[in-house]
């Protein structure tokens, strides 16, 4: 894969978003036409998170307990793997995400050849 490659294919966690003019355009053209497309998460895993019905303080504890309890509830999570893309790709280095402390994130990080902690993880 060649680095335009990279840049034409977004991972699958981001989606396109359209940035309306802020001046009107042009005579001739069309009013509200579009002038460009930026890639942005698309963070709709949120809500099927099982995060997003407990108490938000368990996921930015400092306490080995607490985060005992956070990763044994993301170990049942449907959208896990996003969770962590979502954390890895930021990156956020504050709280637990897709089960991971922000230590063993960053240890996965500083591990992955090239760059790419994906290839750690299979995918």
């Amino acid at each position: 894969m060649t680095q335009s490659d990279d840049l034409e294919t977004p991972p699958s966690h981001y989606r396109q978003a359209h940035i309306a003019p802020l001046t009107s355009l042009k005579e001739g053209s069309r009013e509200g036409a579009w002038m460009s497309m930026v890639m942005v998460p698309d963070q709709d895993w949120r809500a099927d998170g099982l995060c997003s019905s407990t108490d938000p303080d368990l996921w930015f504890a400092v306490g080995a307990l607490e985060h005992k309890q956070a990763k044994l509830i993301c170990k049942q999570c449907p959208v896990r793997r996003e969770c962590l893309a979502y954390a890895m790709d930021a990156p956020i280095d504050h709280g637990i995400w897709g089960g991971m402390t922000e230590r063993e994130r960053r240890r996965y990080r500083r591990k992955a050849p090239g760059g790419d902690w994906r290839l750690i993880f299979g995918g």
